[in-house]
């Protein structure tokens, strides 16, 4: 409601007059008497994708991103004045990386240039770094369990520590070896942070706790590895590595030891032209953002493919240029992913696209786990 001072008759008079027509006007474009929008829900299509032997469902929630999008800011005057502004700002410009502790994101935007935090529940967005050190390039982002947030600068070519006040604590400039690096990816498990070292083309380690370098994971052949570009570990502990000239996902056990590889470079289904971003669900898919294919693949824990996610199906136009991948751990409660009755998604998963529309991508994958799961439910009632 609309609060008026008591002043003289005739002044209030005139004064409620123009809240009352401020109000109107403001309510026709925002549904209520407000200067500032909260940030709009995604009207968001599906699209619809089953792999070929039926062990997974998928589907794609487009618009996600439009949640993060605000309303432009103007106040009552200037809607007397000029009228409401159509137009709208999109919070995000050039997505990248993408972290999550499951539930909120985080995500590197080249184009501010800045990290944000969304909570995908009600689409709020932040900053979280301090304006006088925030990362000139950000391309990739990890947190570890206390909340701090490392950020891989290409500018700079470090790693960025900051608290979970945004204060940066420091910079990583080296690997173990005193050499410069050109980090592109971040992975954080328990206390160990893994960067990808395009310059020395290998996996350095760095222990948090004690701040100091382990060994690096280095390939027995130094041109097995050219452009690692993203970073993800599986359930049962292997070290995922994309690499966007190879055209495949290498693997390495937590000894240290390189196993085959999942995929291999080409266009057609299961295989990969470049690369970017991996991660890992709980039900053990791997998924992988292919910039140059404009399609998202998929491929269970063993490494065999399951299914390739690209535009031209029902009209959907698909992705621009796919970069970064994040599991979550709840469905958002957002407008257009409402529940199904018939199935039910074990997996959501954020993809960011730095050239389209919207920015964020929701996909909801539904595993032959679960829907076993539903039928011994049903067939329990």
């Amino acid at each position: 409601e609309c609060a008026l001072s008591v002043m003289p008759r005739k002044v209030t008079e005139h004064a409620a007059s123009m809240a009352l027509t401020l109000c109107a006007i403001t309510a026709a474009g925002s549904g209520g008497c407000a200067s500032q929008m909260n940030p709009r829900q995604p009207v968001m299509t599906r699209t619809h994708f089953v792999s070929n032997d039926d062990r997974i469902s998928v589907t794609v929630f487009d618009g996600f991103g439009a949640m993060a999008t605000s309303e432009p800011l103007q106040s009552p005057l200037e809607r007397v004045f000029f009228g409401p502004q159509a137009s709208s700002k999109r919070a995000l410009r050039t997505p990248q990386g993408l972290t999550t502790d499951g539930k909120n994101l985080w995500v590197c935007d080249q184009g501010y240039p800045d990290l944000f935090q969304i909570d995908p529940q009600n689409g709020h967005i932040r900053s979280v770094t301090a304006r006088t050190h925030r990362p000139a390039s950000p391309i990739a982002v990890a947190q570890d369990e206390a909340g701090n947030l490392y950020v891989a600068d290409a500018t700079r070519r470090s790693v960025l520590a900051y608290g979970p006040d945004g204060l940066l604590i420091y910079e990583l400039t080296v690997n173990g070896s005193e050499h410069p690096f050109e980090p592109t990816a971040l992975l954080v498990r328990g206390q160990h942070l893994f960067i990808a070292d395009r310059a020395n083309r290998c996996i350095a380690r760095y222990a948090l706790a004690s701040k100091s370098w382990l060994a690096s994971f280095t390939p027995p052949d130094p041109s097995g590895l050219a452009v690692p570009t993203g970073l993800a570990m599986t359930p049962n502990g292997v070290l995922l590595i994309t690499d966007a000239v190879m055209g495949l996902i290498h693997r390495v056990d937590h000894d240290g030891t390189w196993m085959i590889p999942i995929g291999r470079r080409g266009r057609g289904p299961g295989e990969m032209v470049r690369p970017i971003g991996v991660c890992c669900t709980p039900s053990g898919l791997i998924v992988v953002a292919d910039a140059a294919k404009q399609a998202i693949v998929i491929f269970d824990e063993q490494g065999t493919h399951l299914n390739d996610l690209s535009g031209g199906e029902n009209e959907w136009r698909g992705w621009t240029l796919p970069m970064g991948v994040a599991c979550l751990t709840e469905k958002p409660d957002v407008a257009g992913v409402e529940a199904e009755v018939d199935t039910t998604h074990s997996d959501w998963i954020v993809v960011s696209d730095m050239l389209g529309k919207s920015g964020l991508t929701l996909i909801g994958v539904t595993t032959e786990q679960a829907r076993t799961a539903i039928s011994r439910t049903e067939g329990d009632r």
